[in-house]
């Protein structure tokens, strides 16, 4: 419920703005203050979820803010703070390795999912989405679009912040491509 009420304020604020309505139509009928005072209580609930739904931030929103601010940084070619969310130094070396030749022109994340994973100690969520680039590679490739499907592990810290531990790319249809790692420009 808490979820929820964080999450999708309007929902819960629209079920109570009906209990709202259904008290004070039972108020005006019966005229009793008890019906009133209910009512009273209710507007001030429908107030504390917006107000909570907008200032409490998720594990699952903090994720997908941290998967579009990274999108940003990838489509103005910060490389290094692209990658400093990700906690293995060998996985953010190979994620350095694979961005040092682009140069990006644009970069979309869309279609983000973000599943917790049960159980697991810290927690961990998995993380798919797709991302739409705009790239040249040196003089080989120009201005070449590409869409990927993306799937980062994240590990969520002791101090709270939530770091990937994983990830990986591939083309939209499954396979390999000339962007898929290994492979090499132009390679039969």
């Amino acid at each position: 419920m808490w979820t929820l009420v964080v999450e999708h304020p309007y929902i819960v604020s629209s079920a109570l703005t009906l209990l709202l309505v259904m008290l004070l139509y039972v108020w005006m009928q019966i005229g009793e203050k008890s019906y009133l005072y209910a009512a009273g209580v209710n507007l001030v609930l429908i107030i504390a979820v917006i107000v909570l739904g907008h200032t409490i931030e998720t594990d699952r929103e903090q994720l997908e803010r941290l998967v579009y601010e990274t999108a940003e940084l990838i489509e103005t070619n910060q490389v290094g703070a692209a990658v400093a969310i990700i906690a293995d130094p060998k996985v953010r070396q190979r994620a350095s390795d694979t961005l040092a030749n682009v140069e990006f022109h644009s970069a979309r994340a869309s279609n983000v999912r973000v599943a917790p994973v049960q159980g697991s100690a810290p927690p961990q969520a998995k993380v798919d989405l797709t991302a739409s680039v705009r790239l040249s590679l040196g003089a080989v490739v120009k201005n070449q679009a590409a869409l990927r499907q993306v799937t980062l592990t994240f590990e969520k810290s002791s101090n709270g912040d939530w770091y990937v531990t994983e990830y990986s790319q591939r083309p939209l249809g499954g396979g390999t491509d000339n962007f898929s790692p290994n492979q090499v420009i132009g390679a039969e």
